[in-house]
């Protein structure tokens, strides 16, 4: 609290003082001690609202982070290319005001198919996809923003031997900018996202991914399934 906050409770506390030692004092006009209660509790709250008016600005106005993750399906007409489904977070500040330095950290995986084991990895950003980078620096209201959270490429089938198809042979979920791929079972992602003018906010996914392609994105959840916990 600064100085002249302080300096104003002083006077506010003065006046009611002054207040008090006058009812004190023998004011026999019921009115009189109404009126002068009343002006107590009219300067107790403006004095509330003049200490905390900034506090209670920025708890009204402030910006409000929603997080979903997407995919879509990368369609190339180049025959020798490997088709992909890649995955991004979608950030949208549902707020009243901007947000700030937004980003996405993932802090721990776990593999769930024989009990709970958790991965032996180091905590990683997700990188903004537009223009890359591990932040967000401004996300307007109502503006959505996205960040690189993984592909998947179609495994080669046996005739598919070339150097020029470096696809797996099974289906793995890969982490964009990162060598962390995840292979067929189930796993759960723990992600913080934080922002410079809002709490941090923790997110806990469950990825059940499937060795069977989809070739038709209607059909995705067959190959993974992503849920919030």
């Amino acid at each position: 609290m600064d100085s002249q906050n302080i300096h104003s409770i002083i006077l506010q506390l003065k006046s009611i003082t002054e207040s008090i030692d006058k009812i004190a004092k023998g004011v026999n006009n019921s009115w009189t001690v109404r009126i002068s209660l009343a002006g107590i509790l009219v300067a107790l709250l403006l004095g509330v609202i003049g200490i905390f008016q900034e506090k209670i600005r920025t708890w009204i106005l402030k910006p409000k982070l929603k997080v979903v993750i997407e995919n879509y399906n990368i369609s190339d007409r180049d025959p020798n290319s490997i088709p992909r489904y890649n995955f991004v977070v979608r950030i949208k500040n549902s707020g009243k005001s901007t947000l700030e330095d937004a980003e996405a950290l993932i802090t721990d995986i776990w593999e769930l198919n024989e009990g709970e084991k958790k991965l032996n990895l180091m905590p990683f950003n997700l990188t903004w996809q537009q223009r890359g980078g591990i932040t967000i620096p401004k996300i307007p209201i109502d503006t959505p923003k996205y960040f690189n959270f993984g592909y998947i490429l179609k495994p080669k089938s046996e005739p598919e031997k070339s150097a020029s198809y470096p696809s797996p042979s099974s289906i793995e979920f890969k982490f964009v900018d990162k060598k962390v791929n995840l292979k067929s079972g189930e796993y759960k992602i723990r992600i913080e996202f934080s922002a410079n003018n809002v709490k941090p906010q923790i997110k806990i996914y469950k990825l059940d991914i499937k060795n069977k392609w989809a070739d038709d994105v209607n059909n995705i959840k067959e190959m993974l399934l992503i849920e919030e916990n």
